[in-house]
């Protein structure tokens, strides 16, 4: 099993799956996060919310009516709720009866992996609440090492910073992260996770000569793939998780 820290320090380009195998199966969902591996990704990149009651849930919108059954604000829906909502008839009919899982679920079915956990904070209220939340579940798995924590919601960063010296942590962000080394320096970031359209070559040799990895999203064409490579980033973001040049 790598760590985090480990899998970032290999001389080469990592392939990290954005919400699991989502080209093949429903995002954010186990069967996308078992294709994901099964087809060689480093890293499985996932995003996570609370419940109204308190519960981690896999999901990337903060409404559940585009990939699930339910409709409205995952925050106003408990555990129970949103666990009978089909999470995968949307995006086909195979996958008909699919769960959104927990947190809990992910890190129990895989010990042995590593994972980029996004934290969405909404609202922006619960934050710290989310924080402590995902910091408990990961401690819960022994999963410290093989996580990665990241956020648009860098007031969340801090707060896992301050709950943990440990944790790896990375800033994502569209368009110009400013000032970005004073932020990494000051929450000791691990990584930065800039949108593809965002990134300039000067940043990327910057950020790795200042020792902080760069993973890129969404990359989606053998083009924007070649060009992310040939600037030097320390991993990919992406939808296809089987694109040729990464095999």
């Amino acid at each position: 099993m790598q760590s985090i820290q480990d899998m970032l320090a290999q001389d080469r380009v990592l392939r990290i799956a954005h919400r699991g195998a989502s080209d093949r199966c429903p995002e954010n969902t186990l069967p996308a996060f078992r294709q994901a591996f099964a087809h060689g990704a480093d890293m499985v990149e996932l995003d996570v919310q609370l419940t109204k009651d308190g519960s981690l849930v896999i999901l990337h919108d903060h409404y559940l009516d585009r990939t699930t059954t339910g409709q409205g604000l995952v925050a106003e829906h408990t555990e129970q709720e949103i666990a009978a909502y089909d999470a995968g008839t949307w995006f086909d009919s195979q996958f008909a009866g699919t769960q959104v899982p927990r947190l809990d679920d992910v890190l129990r079915e895989f010990p042995d992996v590593c994972f980029n956990i996004e934290l969405k904070s909404f609202p922006l209220s619960r934050s710290t609440e989310l924080v402590d939340a995902v910091l408990s579940c990961v401690k819960a798995h022994d999963a410290m090492d093989r996580v990665l924590l990241s956020s648009f919601d860098h007031a969340a960063l801090h707060t896992a910073r301050t709950r943990s010296r440990d944790i790896a942590l990375g800033a994502l962000y569209c368009g110009r992260l400013w000032p970005a080394f004073q932020l990494a320096e000051a929450l000791q970031l691990t990584s930065f996770h800039p949108d593809v359209a965002s990134l300039d070559a000067s940043f990327i040799a910057e950020a790795r000569a200042h020792g902080y990895a760069v993973l890129t999203w969404t990359i989606q064409t053998t083009d924007m793939l070649h060009w992310a490579i040939a600037n030097g980033v320390s991993g990919v973001i992406t939808d296809v998780i089987d694109m040729p040049v990464l095999a």
